[in-house]
């Protein structure tokens, strides 16, 4: 977002920009940042079409190359998993707790 605002002012065109990030989000992020650091995989759970979810994930992409996203348990490549592996599940603020109880149940049945 703002490397494209940036791009787009280097190139003399004015632009108009508002940082849209709901507070919800950007409180997040700090914890986020933290929590990918735990876990040597971490398996973020939110819908497909959540901008919210996308910018949470790659908080902790950004961290932790090895987060993958995921809508259901079903999309979950259980290969990426090693013996011993520490996963963290977490969410987009939007993410019902059965879903996410789901993928977490699911990982322990590896």
């Amino acid at each position: 977002y703002y490397a494209i605002i940036e791009h787009l002012q280097k190139a003399g065109i004015e632009v108009n920009a508002r940082d849209s990030i709901c507070r919800q989000v950007a409180n997040r992020e700090k914890e986020l940042r933290v929590f990918a650091t735990k876990y040597d995989k971490i398996v973020f759970v939110s819908g497909t079409k959540s901008s919210n979810g996308r910018i949470l994930y790659n908080v902790c992409k950004e961290i932790n190359p090895h987060s993958y996203m995921i809508a259901s348990p079903e999309q979950m490549d259980t290969s990426v998993f090693a013996v011993g592996d520490r996963v963290g599940v977490c969410g987009a603020t939007s993410t019902p707790q059965w879903l996410m109880k789901s993928v977490q149940q699911h990982l322990m049945a590896l």
